[in-house]
């Protein structure tokens, strides 16, 4: 009887010193507590902070951060020669994303698992750097701006564009109008630009520049350009065609026109060669008269050659 009265005393007392504040446990240490040796434990602060030795899994969902108008963080640090990872997964641990930082690699890495515990890494940016590699293909739904891009992938170098919507397109835009180069596509080998496809940032003009030079350097000269004002085309060295016929102008609707040039000095007049039969190569070439005349090697004044339907 009387243990019963000291417990509801006990009771009693305790209802009377909840009062309209009614203090809470603050403060909860599990085991030896955060940090202690052989096992650790875990420490609840009064703050609401939760410090742990061990694993925290929850089945539920977990919610940082509340306040808009904060900053919330989460952080996961490992030693510098290991990996830190946000794991996604699907169903068990071999299957699912992974999103990682190596610390031996210094690089942070976006991949996948798929039926084992090794990591398929597609995407690594290196500590520091603001440029992303891509270690397999890239496929894009929509649209991409790309300041940089470069594909380096031993024996599968390739980029491809393709829809089945609308033409694919490859969108080149230089907003630079301070130098004399505009939107352009180059190509390098073992290191050194040997080609580039440049629209000029002033006339508009499309052209092929040419480099011998090591690295990027200074192109050595245009051997192609179409000029955006006319549509010409100009060829800058010695024209090739291996086809064989070249036509000029439209049948019935545009006049076809072959104009030969004269060199400078006063004495390469403009020439047609022309092999024979046997490939003998003769110059067809006309006097400051007018007079039509051949000659066997490249004429290089008006007496040079033979009127033509006089040499037999």
């Amino acid at each position: 009887m009387k243990k019963r009265i000291l417990v509801l005393m006990c009771c009693t007392l305790a209802l009377v010193a909840i009062g309209v504040s009614p203090r809470y446990l603050e403060e909860l240490r599990i085991g030896g507590g955060y940090g202690s040796l052989p096992d650790g434990g875990a420490d609840f602060e009064k703050t609401g902070s939760i410090l742990s030795d061990g694993s925290i899994t929850a089945k539920g969902n977990l919610t940082i951060g509340k306040d808009e108008a904060a900053n919330h963080s989460l952080s996961i640090t490992a030693g510098t020669s290991n990996e830190t990872q946000v794991n996604l997964y699907e169903g068990d641990t071999n299957n699912g994303g992974i999103l990682g930082y190596d610390g031996a690699a210094a690089k942070l890495f976006l991949g996948t698992r798929n039926g084992s515990a090794t990591v398929t890494k597609a995407v690594e940016i290196s500590r520091g750097s603001s440029q992303t590699s891509l270690l397999g293909g890239l496929a894009v739904n929509g649209s991409a701006s790309v300041n940089d891009l470069t594909i380096s992938s031993p024996g599968a170098n390739k980029l491809t564009v393709a829809s089945t919507d609308t033409d694919p397109i490859i969108k080149f835009d230089a907003a630079d109008t301070t130098t004399n180069r505009g939107a352009s596509l180059d190509f390098y080998h073992q290191g050194n630009r040997r080609w580039r496809m440049v629209k000029h940032y002033s006339t508009n003009d499309f052209r092929w520049e040419k480099y011998t030079g090591t690295g990027s350097g200074t192109y050595d000269s245009v051997p192609f350009r179409i000029q955006y004002s006319t549509g010409k085309i100009y060829f800058g060295n010695d024209h090739a065609v291996e086809g064989g016929d070249i036509d000029a102008g439209m049948d019935g609707t545009v006049r076809g026109v072959l104009t030969v040039w004269d060199g400078g000095g006063g004495n390469a007049p403009g020439c047609i060669r022309l092999a024979s039969p046997n490939g003998t190569l003769w110059y067809l070439f006309v006097e400051d008269d007018g007079t039509v005349k051949v000659h066997s090697a490249l004429p290089t004044s008006n007496s040079d050659g033979t009127v033509v339907g006089t040499q037999f």
